[in-house]
């Protein structure tokens, strides 16, 4: 298994700033729920990517995080958003769960690779 790399806090603002244009972009559309949500859903993307960096060279690393994005946006496009500006802290029961879920699909798309390439006999 992979060994999962700390998140460190420069890492933190290096993500914020490299989504904030998300949350730009809905706000110029007039949809600043939308976007704040939006912008804490790529950082859980960006947080699980950086756990599992060491990953980045294999193919399918890559594609469990294209469905990890896949089902992110359903969540902010289709759900309405009706709560005011929600601060982080009250994201906080919605953002757990979800970073959760997408570190065990990864966890769980690692072991089942593993175990079809020991079945196979390849390296890792």
């Amino acid at each position: 298994m992979q060994e999962i790399y700390p998140l460190k806090r420069i890492w933190g603002l290096y993500a914020g700033i490299c989504t904030s244009p998300l949350y730009i972009v809905f706000a110029c559309l007039g949809d600043r729920k939308r976007g704040f949500t939006a912008w804490i859903s790529a950082m859980i993307v960006s947080a699980v990517v950086m756990m599992f960096w060491g990953l980045r060279k294999r193919a399918w690393f890559w594609a469990t995080v294209g469905i990890i994005v896949a089902y992110h946006v359903p969540i902010i496009v289709l759900i309405p958003w009706p709560f005011g500006r929600l601060n982080y802290i009250q994201m906080l029961p919605i953002a757990l769960p979800d970073l959760c879920l997408a570190y065990g699909m990864i966890r769980l798309v690692e072991k089942v690779i593993e175990r079809v390439q020991a079945r196979n006999g390849t390296a890792v």
